[in-house]
């Protein structure tokens, strides 16, 4: 199927954005036009601007308004956001639309069955999410980043991730000569997480810090609450910053990861083949903690339970984990990644 101009419709959170800047990003190399639809005042107004790549916004209300007090008004308020993105999609006429979740995506893939469009769904969590658990019903084709998602034959392309992600050195290359202070490194994705930064900021007083170096990003907000805290504790092995801007680098420089199990994460992690603790976030589904098992179930990453976390359990793990345990931990993650994923992808994309 020849396709030359491509409508992108998600939005709401990194975790649907991310993969289709990824995607629009190989699509534009390959001549193929990009336009994406999403809402105002959320994060794609931020991000997808800055890959210069044309965005137009349609309101769209959260789902669980459908069923407060103000349903019937809700209600129309969908059925307009479906006219509004079916005008767009007579405007601009698109070859393909792709949906990466969130209820801007529920919209967008209604708007594509109903214009007799094709469009691709893809889910990035190893749990279904609402909206497209609704839209694998109606969208042309399916796809899903960790296998076993949906209960039928979809595709498994993995998540798309970034180019320079995935140019960093295999870690049997880039972790064998490695000697030193253990470098660890603490996210708990852009807005911080609270529990774990509390618990680390406790970690840092009981181990031997000079065995260690540390690079906790706590988030824009804890950081300002914790300002003085962060001053008293922070030298040469403990750095904490309130948002890691150079991801890649900071892959790189890593032989252990403490963090969130988010599915982008989770790829990244794998991708780049990296030692991990992981604290799922225990709501929504508990899609965190099915992501963390994707490399926990061949032992290249531990999962602590959120209620069970505290400062002694996480310095018992770490003082267990030397050199030669996170090598082999990271070469197992590596192996277990799904490979190609942005090639596979695209591949779908054009196989019609």
């Amino acid at each position: 199927m020849n396709i030359n101009r491509v409508m992108i419709i998600t939005g709401g959170t990194g975790g649907h954005i991310f993969p289709g800047l990824v995607i629009a990003k190989c699509l534009k190399k390959r001549g193929c036009f990009v336009k994406w639809i999403g809402t105002k005042n959320r994060l794609e107004s931020i991000l997808v601007p800055k890959y210069k790549i044309d965005i137009e916004y349609v309101y769209i209300p959260n789902f669980l308004n459908l069923i407060s007090i103000n349903f019937l008004f809700n209600f129309f308020v969908y059925i307009k956001s479906i006219y509004l993105i079916i005008r767009k999609i007579k405007c601009w006429k698109p070859d393909l639309i792709l949906g990466f979740g969130g209820y801007i995506s529920f919209c967008g893939v209604i708007s594509a069955w109903l214009c007799k469009i094709n469009s691709i769904i893809h889910e990035q969590n190893s749990i279904v999410g609402f909206s497209n658990k609704i839209l694998y019903y109606f969208a042309t084709k399916s796809l899903q980043a960790f296998p076993n998602t949906f209960n039928s034959n979809v595709i498994t392309v993995g998540n798309p991730i970034r180019e320079d992600i995935l140019s960093i050195k295999p870690p049997n290359i880039r972790l064998i000569n490695r000697i030193g202070k253990i470098n660890i490194l603490i996210i708990g994705g852009s807005q911080g997480s609270e529990i774990i930064n509390n618990v680390i900021f406790k970690v840092i007083k009981i181990l031997d810090i000079s065995k260690y170096s540390f690079l906790h990003q706590v988030g824009y907000l804890n950081y300002k609450k914790n300002l003085s805290l962060i001053k008293n504790i922070s030298n040469n092995n403990y750095v904490c910053v309130d948002f890691i801007y150079d991801m890649c680098n900071a892959y790189n420089w890593a032989d252990l990861i403490i963090c969130r199990s988010g599915a982008l994460t989770v790829s990244e992690i794998s991708n780049v083949g990296l030692a991990a603790i992981f604290i799922p976030f225990i709501y929504n589904n508990n899609h965190q903690y099915l992501n963390a098992k994707f490399l926990s179930k061949n032992n290249s990453a531990i999962i602590i339970n959120e209620n069970k976390l505290d400062e002694f359990l996480l310095v018992n793990i770490i003082l267990k984990l030397d050199r030669k345990k996170l090598f082999n931990m990271s070469n197992l993650s590596y192996l277990n990644r799904i490979k190609n994923s942005n090639e596979k992808f695209i591949k779908e994309i054009y196989n019609f």
